[in-house]
């Protein structure tokens, strides 16, 4: 982040997404979700609640992965439910959340309420190792933060009501890592799962956990396949994506993409994408590759057995752009930064509603991508957040932009 402009322009993503600043009571003709960005914006955060940014990145998901039923372990006084929940009601679905101290489900409920989202979320007062194991019905998203030391036990509470497709996401897992090494360890090498660590919120300099369940937990996955790709894909060039790109495997596999656009940075990228389009039935088409990469690009693609899923386009990318149809649902946007506003702005009508949208090193050349930023926050219809990788070294970062679900 270099000096002031970086700092300005990580202001304008904070405020775009959060709102403006007015008690939700000052403005009686203001539309519900006018009420609820301006009471996100004008929250005053205490150590133990969700950070704005994290919780973003949780509507987000929640929102692009359509899911119905949550369960969040650790209320506090509802910041992240308020976020979650407003996902959940657009998709239909609910959130429970569960929290010991009774205070605090009193502001939670009342927070809930004062936002007409207390049809949406149920706050329940009690210790979550007593409540899970008595909750019925399946769950296809969890958020713990609560006792750090617990979150296994909280995760295997859970586990056999998660139904394939969930996401997890478990926060603080960077600097409370020790207390929670079984969970961690859990999620990370078991093949019925896949995780990454990531880095949205700079408040708490710490990370959440994205886990994404692949099968049921007493279902067989093929390892050996799995192995073989995983092999293909560690062996990359460095330097495909500035996170790991199994951000692009689950943010693909949970939003059930099924046409995928790929502008720039080949490689690992590209087959992790393929991977998760596999199981959606969808495909990638890939354009821009360097060119000394798209002979390897091919010969890996086939080693992996995704010659059927992924195609490297020929030409420009903005001549596939012009030249395609249909609409795409997920997009990576890689390569020369200076380019993103065009490439952006010539996909818009392209782009479904839903749609993710991310875009590599956002970060540490902003004036690369001032004005793609601008745009994007001047806008009404996308949500996004920026995240960083789990090495804290690393100063580079993604955007994850989410088109609203509809068009309105």
């Amino acid at each position: 982040m270099k000096r002031r402009i970086t700092v300005l322009l990580a202001a304008c993503i904070i405020i775009s997404t959060i709102g403006t600043v007015v008690r939700c009571e000052d403005a009686p003709e203001e539309s519900k979700m006018d009420k609820r960005r301006k009471f996100i914006a004008d929250f005053d955060h205490m150590i133990l609640d969700t950070a704005a940014e994290d919780a973003m990145l949780l509507r987000i998901l929640v929102s692009a992965a359509e899911l119905k039923r949550g369960i969040e372990v650790g209320t506090c006084r509802a910041f992240g439910a308020i976020n979650i929940g407003i996902a959940f009601e657009r998709n239909g679905g609910h959130l429970d959340t569960v929290d010991i101290n009774h205070d605090r489900v009193v502001t939670a409920r009342g927070n809930l309420k004062q936002l007409a989202l207390d049809d949406t979320v149920t706050v329940i007062e009690g210790d979550a190792l007593e409540v899970l194991p008595k909750l019925t019905g399946k769950y296809d998203f969890a958020f713990l933060d609560a006792l750090k030391r617990d979150y296994f036990k909280y995760f295997k509470s859970i586990e056999a009501r998660l139904t394939p497709g969930s996401i997890i996401a478990a926060d603080n897992t960077i600097s409370y890592a020790s207390a929670m090494r079984d969970f961690l360890k859990y999620i990370k090498t078991d093949p019925h799962y896949e995780t990454i660590i990531v880095r949205s919120s700079m408040a708490k300099d710490d990370g959440m956990s994205l886990t994404y369940k692949i099968a049921d937990e007493n279902e067989k996955v093929d390892a050996s396949a799995t192995e073989a790709r995983e092999k293909i894909i560690a062996a990359q060039p460095k330097g495909a994506l500035t996170l790991d790109t199994m951000l692009l495997r689950i943010l693909v596999d949970a939003s059930s993409a099924k046409r995928a656009l790929q502008i720039g940075s080949g490689g690992a990228a590209s087959l992790d994408m393929g991977i998760a389009l596999e199981r959606t039935g969808g495909k990638l088409v890939a354009v821009e590759l360097d060119s000394k990469l798209s002979a390897r690009a091919t010969a890996d693609i086939k080693a992996a057995d995704l010659d059927q899923t992924i195609t490297l386009g020929k030409g420009t990318a903005s001549d596939l752009i012009a030249a395609e149809q249909g609409k795409f649902d997920f997009v990576l946007l890689a390569g020369d930064r200076t380019a993103y506003l065009k490439k952006f702005k010539a996909l818009e009508k392209k782009l479904a509603p839903g749609t993710i949208v991310v875009a590599d090193k956002v970060l540490e050349n902003p004036a690369d991508v001032k004005g793609f930023l601008e745009y994007v926050a001047d806008s009404k219809v996308y949500e996004f957040v920026t995240l960083r990788p789990e090495d804290k070294k690393q100063t580079d970062g993604v955007i994850v932009i989410h088109k609203f679900p509809t068009d309105k």
